[in-house]
């Protein structure tokens, strides 16, 4: 498929808007005019392309624009284009003067030189074993929403807002722990995970949005100087039957028994 509409440019928000809305599974290929500046948000979402090269003259790529795309794992940018880069052959688009990660798929790794990841950067192109890096300072709405293949993710130690939808529909997550420098769990960040069993919380409560109580949940662990504050925070409230300090090992350490403590 051959994409050069940049005068009739359109936000897309919706899927079923995509002018490809009745033929995304077909579309197994893009090639994307060379005088291009601008791609819309979700105009290749849920087809089944496989590689992407974005031309030297675009400047913006919109949100969820290769969002679920399975088959997804080659994504490059052309070297002169001076807006954004797929920097250290990283299979992403980043923003040059951000150092904002934009979209990624399933081959995605992240440069130590990215310290943020944008809005919905990996929905649906995502699985595995989930590290955020040191590096990241902060993430976007929706990062790894509509991943079922994740298995676990692990946060970083400067990541303080996890935001709106940021782990939507992970329904291959069971456990998930949030590190104790969170302060804010947005909205729907666990809704749709429905075989999360535990959450740990290592910190004291963090405001906790809408959208959080689900059904397969069967425990909050919570740290036993906090468990109080967790049993009385109105955020808490729907969570309160499921709390508890049942303890939990922040670091596991070498137990030597001898003769003598027998």
């Amino acid at each position: 498929m051959h994409w050069c509409s940049d005068d009739n440019f359109i936000e897309l928000t919706n899927y079923d808007y995509s002018p490809f809305a009745n033929i995304r599974t077909k579309i197994t290929s893009i090639t994307f005019d060379p005088n291009l500046k601008r791609i819309p948000s979700r105009l290749f979402a849920l087809t089944n392309i496989t590689s992407i090269t974005i031309p030297a003259l675009v400047e913006t790529v919109g949100v969820k624009t290769f969002a679920a795309c399975p088959n997804l794992t080659s994504i490059t940018v052309d070297s002169n284009n001076t807006f954004l880069d797929s920097r250290e052959n990283c299979n992403a688009i980043i923003e040059t003067a951000t150092n904002t990660l934009l979209h990624g798929c399933l081959a995605s790794t992240i440069p130590e030189s990215v310290t943020a990841l944008g809005h919905w950067a990996f929905q649906g192109n995502a699985a595995g074993d989930i590290v955020i890096p040191e590096q990241i300072t902060s993430v976007g709405e929706g990062v790894y929403c509509s991943c079922p293949n994740i298995t676990s993710i692990t946060f970083n130690n400067l990541i303080t807002d996890i935001p709106s939808m940021f782990l939507y529909g992970c329904t291959g997550l069971t456990t998930l722990t949030i590190p104790a420098q969170v302060t804010t769990i947005g909205n729907d960040v666990l809704s749709g995970c429905s075989n999360l069993s535990t959450l740990i919380l290592l910190g004291p409560p963090p405001t906790i949005g809408t959208g959080n109580s689900i059904s397969a949940l069967q425990e909050v662990i919570v740290q036993t100087q906090y468990l109080n504050d967790y049993l009385t925070n109105e955020s808490w409230a729907a969570f309160k039957s499921k709390i508890t300090d049942k303890y939990v090992p922040v670091s596991c350490q070498e137990l030597t028994i001898t003769a003598d403590d027998i």
